[in-house]
């Protein structure tokens, strides 16, 4: 479908159906142009979920479908009679199932030229950010690249929260050749020039790269895992039985005897999957034995990513210290069949010490707790506690994702412990020592608590019990590990493979100004190959930080009632709660702070051949 003259395009329910514009300013009798792109066909059930767009994708001068599917971006491109080709896979990003863009309405795509070489590239308004994937000469996309001067116009910014409401256009204001970004806002209109291009204007080569490494401390190049074990113990289990004529006598013995310990430390370590698109830019014209300039340039993919695993001890301490001698005497002769069985020997003062930083511990202090117990009847009631204590370990480790074409990013913050003083319990203890209040402070008390109990039935036993709060205020201290992780693709290097045998060392993403050689097997075209290797770096910032907050709720409760195997139970709020960090109560202390290599990258190897002759 020309650009030049604009034409009706339908998206109906099994084919989308053409009307070609007529220079007189009506338009022709509506045909097919192709199947795919419609509900019928199985996924484009939903324009906001699966929302459709139509622009050159490959510089043709001709309209193309884009369609942002369950796990694709397919492209169909127009043909000269108006119809569309077989569509095909353009970009795996921007889509409903890579799970941040779920709808159009509230993270919109749109199509234009960003980068001024005639060719639609996707523009997408995302949750903290506006990413544009920038089209290819054969209608695909390359890694997408994040505007940050664009965040303004995105969901997490505040104000653009759906499209319904405020609108965003990618359109060429001021004629430069450049898309801009126009967006409808609560009060006004806002326009965003784009100034400057932000990639090459003439991709001609695109690979696709696939790097990885695991393993390494996230501390530096030290090792991330150390595990010991020592046994230091026998063990043994015998036994058998001897038939005397009239019967058997057997007998057995088994135990063990000593010490096993050991340990298992994770200093915490890193897998990074970094996917890289690297593009070269070709001149116009390449003779046999002539000197040309290749550009280039690389990006980390929007899929890229790195994980830790969690820093982890884990020990074990097994003390053994058993034994078992016995015996048995079987009769079974004159009538009789009987067996005896004796053991004088069986004990067992084994024990065994772990421990796991994973496993959190709590406890509390200051509760007053009553029990009472007969054969028949238990019921239990406590108070709230006046200081509880939680001490965590590091649960989980970070995930990162691409922040732009060369860094990934990610953080985490872990609880290692928390101290809580119940305000509301406090301030009962205080009222409860003046004489005249003494019953407001009993009251107090009671507004935090849990009862249960059970009851013996004879046929079964029913049980009950119920927790409530109906206002709760607490000091809240918290101590927790920060933990920012910064991944950097910092340079891709490698060897270039001429066809005529000669090597050329060069640097993506700096120009590399060499002859191109004879065309030695004589097919019109200089071969070439390259193999590369990403350096990557990462760098770990860790502090040890402290918060204090005050943290409040109202009107929470739970209960459970149930009797042999039926149950039932149910709980309501918290109706209100309230949690703000104290100002002034925080202090934080640097850890670790250190910028380090990545080891472990596997190279890389692409091949590519150059025609002789005119390009244009």
């Amino acid at each position: 479908m020309a650009m030049g003259g604009l034409s009706i395009v339908g998206f109906g329910q099994t084919a989308v159906a053409v009307a070609l514009g007529q220079a007189n300013g009506s338009f022709g009798t509506p045909f097919n142009a192709i199947t795919g792109f419609t509900p019928g066909a199985g996924q484009w059930n939903s324009f906001d979920r699966f929302p459709r767009q139509l622009a050159d994708v490959n510089g043709d001068g001709r309209a193309d479908i884009v369609g942002f599917g369950e796990s694709g971006v397919v492209v169909a491109l127009a043909q000269t009679n108006g119809t569309f080709g077989n569509p095909f896979s353009a970009f795996t990003g921007f889509t409903t199932g890579s799970g941040r863009w779920l709808t159009y309405n509230q993270f919109p795509r749109q199509m234009g030229d960003i980068n001024g070489d005639g060719r639609a590239d996707i523009v997408g308004f995302g949750e903290h950010g506006v990413f544009v994937a920038l089209g290819q000469l054969d209608g695909t996309f390359i890694a997408p690249h994040q505007y940050n001067t664009l965040n303004a116009f995105t969901v997490g910014a505040g104000r653009w929260t759906n499209f319904d409401q405020f609108p965003r256009q990618v359109v060429d204001l001021n004629k430069d050749g450049l898309a801009d970004v126009v967006g409808f806002g609560e009060s006004g209109v806002y326009v965003a020039l784009n100034q400057t291009p932000q990639f090459s204007r003439n991709i001609d080569l695109l690979f696709e790269l696939d790097f990885k490494t695991s393993g390494q401390s996230i501390w530096g190049n030290s090792q991330a895992k150390y595990k010991y074990d020592r046994d230091y113990s026998v063990s043994w289990n015998e036994g058998g039985s001897v038939d005397v004529g009239f019967g058997s006598i057997g007998g057995y013995t088994n135990g063990a005897f000593g010490v096993k310990y050991g340990y298992d430390v994770d200093f915490g370590s890193i897998n990074a999957n970094l996917p890289v698109q690297t593009w070269f830019d070709l001149p116009d014209q390449i003779q046999a034995g002539q000197t040309i300039t290749l550009k280039s340039g690389y990006n980390l993919k929007e899929t890229a990513n790195f994980s830790t695993t969690a820093p982890r001890i884990s020990a074990y301490f097994d003390f053994l210290a058993k034994l078992a001698v016995g015996g048995s005497l079987t009769l079974d002769a004159l009538g009789f069949d009987k067996t005896w069985q004796f053991s004088p020997v069986n004990f067992d003062q084994s024990f065994s010490l772990k421990f796991d930083t994973a496993n959190s511990w709590s406890t509390g202090f200051g509760g007053q707790e009553l029990n009472v117990e007969n054969e028949k009847f238990s019921a239990n009631f406590s108070e709230g506690k006046l200081i509880e204590l939680e001490v965590g370990g590091i649960k989980s480790g970070t995930t990162g994702r691409v922040k732009d074409d060369k860094t990934i990013v990610g953080s985490s913050d872990s609880t290692l412990l928390k101290a809580n003083l119940d305000l509301d319990n406090l301030l009962a203890r205080i009222v409860g020592k003046i004489p005249k209040l003494k019953p407001v402070g009993e009251a107090l008390k009671k507004l935090e608590g849990k009862v249960g109990g059970s009851v013996d039935l004879g046929v079964t036993t029913a049980y009950g019990g119920a927790t409530w709060n109906l206002f709760d205020a607490e000091f809240s201290n918290r101590l927790g590990l920060k933990t920012n992780l910064n991944l950097f693709a910092d340079n891709l290097a490698g060897t270039l493979y001429l066809e005529d045998g000669r090597q050329q060392n060069f640097t993506v993403g700096q120009d590399l100004t060499f002859n191109v050689g004879a065309d030695v097997n004589g097919d019109g075209f200089i071969n070439m190959s390259a193999t590369v290797a990403l350096t990557a770096s990462f760098e770990n910032k860790t502090a040890l930080a402290y918060q204090g907050a005050l943290e409040m709720e109202a009107l929470s409760a739970s209960g459970k009632i149930g009797a042999g195997e039926l149950s039932a139970g149910g709980s309501i709020g918290p109706v209100w709660s309230y949690a703000k960090d104290i100002p002034g109560l925080n202090a934080e202390t640097s850890l670790y702070d250190r910028k380090f290599g990545l080891t472990g990258l596997n190279s890389q190897s692409f091949n590519f051949a150059v025609a002789v002759g005119n390009r244009a």
